[in-house]
């Protein structure tokens, strides 16, 4: 029966037109280190009275889940 190590990873990007590539490298550079990547989500920011007037956002969270085998 095969076993797996599973590890979260919080990423932060800034939202610019580079974002899928910025995410790209940064989920190619755990694959490169044997990481299969089970699943990702954004993390969705609270809202509160400022955001609802002003578009503050510059960055975006991500989570990730991933998994590698062990012997």
């Amino acid at each position: 029966m095969k076993k797996y190590e599973y590890k979260l990873e919080s990423y932060h990007f800034k939202i610019t037109n580079n974002l899928a590539l910025d995410m790209e490298k940064a989920f190619n550079k755990e694959g490169s280190n044997g990481w299969e990547l089970v699943q990702w989500d954004v993390i969705q920011e609270k809202l509160n009275e400022s955001s609802l007037f002003l578009n503050t956002m510059s960055t975006t969270d991500i989570v990730a889940t991933w998994k590698r085998e062990v012997s």
